[in-house]
């Protein structure tokens, strides 16, 4: 898992600069309700899910990035929308939307 990790919530996304200060952000009902799909930078699709003890935990679901064309769409999308002065032109590689985004990390 490579960090930034990035929770997306129906467009709104959030960064966070590690897995622990987002899983300490999360609040287990948000999980239980399916309010977010989470990824690491490179484009891993990640699991939410909650402990006995009600603790939020992320996992990576997978080896391999294979869910980088979600994430590249959640980055534009935000980004045209909070940031005009961004280039999301067709064409921008992920890794510089990453780059945009750690602006916008959740401070925890």
């Amino acid at each position: 898992m490579k960090t930034p990790i990035f929770l997306n919530a129906s467009g709104d996304v959030l960064v966070f600069e590690s897995k622990e200060n987002a899983e300490q952000y999360i609040e287990p009902v948000d999980v239980m309700n399916k309010e977010y799909k989470g990824y690491d930078s490179e484009g891993r699709l990640l699991e939410l899910s909650v402990t006995e003890d009600g603790q939020v935990v992320l996992s990576a679901t997978e080896l391999f990035p294979t869910h980088q064309p979600e994430l590249y769409d959640a980055l534009v999308n935000f980004l045209s929308l909070v940031d005009k002065s961004v280039d999301v032109s067709p064409g921008v590689e992920l890794k510089e939307l990453v780059a945009h985004m750690l602006k916008y990390k959740i401070r925890y």
